[in-house]
């Protein structure tokens, strides 16, 4: 007589010389549940094998479902609308040149111009056509920017 093991992970046949591991349990001190006896077949050929997925997986839920269950958490749509909240409030109290390129920005920094007062200040006497790279596109990219941060000031 020949047993016939199939793997509990892919359903596949292991072959009689194949390598394999058979997962089994012991509950003794569990009163009305599981006690002992066999779970699973594996195939354990190589280190990516069944076997090695089944005990990835043990190993990642080993108790750390219970314990991490009470911990609260936030839904995805309770955190996409908080990064978005967070993000306008930066914007509007942080950043004065929210709406600006970053090549836009390098170049207003490196003139010395880092806020919004300086930046409506040049741009009213027309210095800021005199900053290197500051050319007629620029400008009107800025004077969007100024004009959308206006309540800022």
């Amino acid at each position: 007589m020949s047993v016939i093991y199939t793997c509990n992970l892919c359903g596949e046949t292991i072959g009689n010389d194949e390598p394999f591991v058979m997962l089994t349990g012991n509950g003794d001190r569990s009163e009305n549940a599981w006690k002992t006896g066999w779970i699973g077949h594996y195939h354990s050929r190589s280190p990516s094998d069944c076997w090695q997925a089944i005990l990835d997986t043990v190993r990642a839920t080993d108790g750390s479902e219970r314990r991490l269950a009470a911990i609260p958490t936030a839904s995805e749509d309770e955190i996409f609308a908080r990064r978005g909240e967070l993000h306008r409030i930066l914007l509007t109290t942080t950043d004065p040149f929210g709406d600006l390129s970053a090549r836009t920005r390098d170049l207003l920094m490196r003139a010395g111009i880092d806020g919004t007062q300086g930046l409506r200040a040049i741009l009213a006497d027309g210095r800021l056509s005199e900053v290197p790279g500051i050319g007629p596109k620029r400008l009107e990219e800025i004077r969007t920017a100024v004009s959308w941060n206006a309540g800022l000031a």
